[in-house]
């Protein structure tokens, strides 16, 4: 929706708005070359308009801020992440049909918060804030600014005490836990204090609440061999679905060495390994759909090799243009961006992370040492998009991964430590690289900071 409004209003704007900074010309050729030539972003930009959503690479969504700020971008068409902590005052804002996440209605502290940043400090007295059809709102704004109480999410779960139990009892089936996210971490909230010994929580309600789960809590526990300290490392997934993993491993025919993510680099990965662990994680942990497990895996591998987005969205455009329900490019880029932070560095390190621990335990009581230090460093990988050792580095200096990954293109050596790249990049002439000038600021702020 941002990106169409965000078309709309450049079909609306007059030619005379083309007349851009050589800076908003830096950052068009930026997006063309990191993200795609055919990203609308490019486009709505040589007219000084931009879009901001949570997903996009960090490095463009914070140029977009730097130049909105300067006044070089004169109109943003954004998602709620305006209520995230990005500090973005504007002369106006204009609200319509106003959700946070999953379409939630925005309450009035919401509301109140994004208003707020209307009017720039040492520029105007004031700022407007238009609201568009409030009467269609799900909580149209009111005009005091009455205290919102903050309700903890634990304690909403007593209204649907019912449901969770029949849940637990259950056994947590893993499709029901996929759709319903609030079960699955009430489960694991409340078994994790019965692993404590707690006895009693925040409120008379959730404690009594507590008191019922406890006769099915002594049940579990009693067939649970995963050990408390994992289960507890890995809140928010259920513990009898961490026993059903575990089982899984027990139960495994092949060589124990297959259960072992390989190297990202490995001759076929995807088919050799993380096809097959995806696939156990869907079926054993998340629930996701299986189907969806190939597409997963070539992402998950091409991400942990350092691809840029650019060849991250080209490869998932081409995997869509051969299935029976090909996809439009821009649905291409939003989707791969969104399945690079929600699944890649969120959904499947959470869930890896919960494999490894498991995997480490079943081999271990198995005397299985050598195989236990061949399992790599996935959570790192999976959060920095790298996986050699210059590109981990440059990226712990500060810099983004677009920058760390076009910069190691340059750099002989692929195992430079943290105070090796440093050292690099202040005895060498960076700006003779053919770098963005996005970049070359980048690498020069880190230096000084």
């Amino acid at each position: 929706m941002a990106e169409k409004m965000a078309n709309l209003l450049f079909d609306t704007l007059p030619d005379e708005y083309k007349s851009i900074s050589s800076e908003v010309e830096e950052l068009i050729k930026l997006v063309k070359k990191t993200v795609h030539s055919k990203y609308i972003l490019g486009k709505v930009l040589s007219k000084k308009i931009a879009f901001h959503y949570g997903n996009m690479p960090l490095m463009i969504r914070q140029e977009i801020e730097r130049l909105f700020k300067k006044g070089d971008i004169h109109f943003i068409i954004c998602t709620s992440t305006l209520l995230e902590g990005v500090n973005l005052p504007a002369k106006s804002i204009f609200i319509r049909k106003p959700t946070r996440g999953n379409n939630n209605p925005m309450n009035q502290t919401d509301f109140w918060n994004l208003a707020g940043r209307a009017g720039r400090w040492g520029k105007e007295f004031q700022g407007n804030v238009i609201c568009i059809e409030p009467e269609k709102w799900t909580n149209p704004p009111s005009a005091e600014r009455d205290k919102q109480e903050i309700k903890k999410a634990v304690n909403e779960i007593v209204n649907k005490q019912d449901e969770l139990i029949a849940f637990i009892k259950n056994g947590s089936p893993r499709k029901e836990a996929n759709r319903k996210q609030e079960l699955e971490s009430a489960f694991a909230y409340f078994y994790i204090k019965y692993l404590k010994g707690a006895t009693q929580l925040n409120n008379q309600k959730t404690t009594a609440l507590f008191q019922k789960l406890l006769p099915e809590f002594e049940v579990i526990n009693a067939a649970i061999k995963v050990p408390n300290h994992i289960i507890i490392r890995n809140p928010g997934i259920s513990p009898i679905a961490q026993q059903n993993l575990l089982e899984y491993f027990e139960s495994h025919t092949g060589d124990d060495e297959g259960l072992v993510p390989e190297l990202p680099e490995s001759d076929d990965a995807v088919n050799n390994s993380y096809l097959n662990i995806i696939q156990t994680i869907n079926r054993v942990l998340s629930g996701d759909p299986e189907e969806l497990a190939y597409y997963q895996a070539i992402l998950i591998v091409n991400w942990m090799k350092g691809f840029p987005l650019y060849l991250l969205i080209d490869n998932s455009f081409k995997y869509w243009q051969r299935t029976t329900t090909p996809r439009k490019l821009d649905n291409v880029i939003r989707d791969t961006m969104k399945d690079v932070e929600e699944f890649a560095r969120f959904k499947f390190a959470k869930f890896s992370s919960c494999y490894i621990d498991i995997l480490r335990f079943y081999l271990s009581e198995k005397g299985k040492d050598e195989l236990i230090e061949k399992i790599p460093q996935l959570h790192i990988w999976l959060e920095f998009g790298v996986s050699q050792q210059t590109q981990i580095s440059l990226i712990n200096i500060g810099l983004s991964r677009n920058t760390a990954i076009t910069l190691s293109e340059s750099i002989a050596n692929d195992n430079l430590n943290r105070q090796e790249c440093l050292n690099w990049l202040t005895t060498n002439d960076i700006t003779t690289l053919g770098l963005s000038p996005i970049m070359l600021n980048e690498i020069q702020r880190t230096i000084q900071q």
